[in-house]
């Protein structure tokens, strides 16, 4: 539970630089990626179920070219796949982009943020795994 935690602390680190400065430190991926292995090591989860997680991230590395999203939120994705695994995968894809439609519809509607501004999809990532972890089992 604790490392759930740091990787809380890690999600709100890296919220807080992409709505700051639309940028994801690559040491902050490096972070939670080595979170998510030892997550496995000291948990005894299903190493299977990580890596097929991990091959579904580089899927996703390699289908990233042909839509408009920023590097560093496709390495946050791969290395987020190891805590979710091949099973959660694509719910982590669906509502990160789920919430970032809505929350980016109404920013737009009321004129808060223009429809050409980019948008800091690492936050939207971060509050996805948020609900995956400790929402759905």
């Amino acid at each position: 539970m604790i490392l759930k935690f740091i990787l809380l602390s890690l999600l709100i680190l890296l919220s807080y630089t992409d709505l700051k400065f639309k940028i994801i430190p690559d040491q902050i991926n490096l972070c939670v990626f080595v979170l998510g292995i030892l997550n496995i090591i000291i948990y005894k989860l299903s190493l299977k179920e990580a890596i097929y997680g991990f091959l579904l991230g580089v899927v996703f590395l390699f289908t990233s070219m042909f839509i408009d999203i920023g590097g560093g939120d496709v390495k946050l994705i791969m290395a987020l796949s190891i805590w979710v695994g091949k099973n959660k995968f694509f719910l982590l894809i669906f509502l990160s982009f789920f919430i970032s439609l809505i929350v980016s519809s109404v920013l737009i509607t009321f004129h808060i943020k223009d429809k050409n501004e980019p948008i800091a999809f690492g936050f939207y990532i971060s509050i996805a795994i948020f609900l995956i972890m400790f929402f759905i089992k």
